[in-house]
């Protein structure tokens, strides 16, 4: 991946996991399922997303990409030193790992002949946000987004912020 900002390196590793099992294929214009990283490993989010790589996959003849999030897993623009420091850490923002995947996808797409197949985000919860963010933020790349367990109505009044609601959205969910 690629970051502008100055004093960054110019370029990291981003890991990515590809599963091409009920693909229609680029002649077909087969959609593409876009997972959003989030905290963690990406191996973790695919072995829990069956629905998505699997039923739905299958369903609609899908290619299925998920990225890890820059700062988790073996995604680290710094490597071992990605977490010493501010400096080092000043990255880690939803903005840089939305470019990341845009970056990412618009190379995917180009590298493997296949501009006109549609791309669906998913996420769960900060990947859900992700994935809701990302549509928003890039609807030339993103067809559409399915953002499962994102509160997205809790950032609807951006000048007030009680930061007691997350948890009162969480507790009410769980209920």
């Amino acid at each position: 991946m690629t970051d502008e900002n100055e004093g960054f390196k110019n370029t990291y590793k981003m890991k990515y996991l590809v599963n091409d099992t009920f693909w229609s294929g680029k002649e077909n214009n087969g959609p593409i399922f876009f997972y959003c990283g989030n905290e963690g490993d990406i191996e973790m989010f695919y072995e829990n997303s069956g629905f998505m790589t699997e039923t739905l996959a299958e369903r609609y003849n899908a290619l299925v990409l998920f990225a890890e999030h820059r700062y988790f897993g073996e995604s680290l623009p710094f490597g071992s030193d990605s977490f010493k420091t501010t400096e080092s850490r000043r990255y880690l923002t939803t903005e840089q790992a939305l470019e990341d995947f845009s970056y990412f996808l618009t190379i995917f797409m180009q590298e493997n002949d296949c501009p006109n197949s549609k791309i669906i985000a998913f996420g769960g919860s900060y990947g859900g946000m992700l994935a809701a963010w990302f549509r928003m933020k890039y609807p030339n790349i993103v067809t559409g987004a399915i953002a499962a367990s994102a509160p997205i109505t809790y950032f609807t009044n951006a000048e007030y912020f009680d930061n007691q609601k997350f948890m009162e959205i969480v507790t009410t969910d769980f209920r």
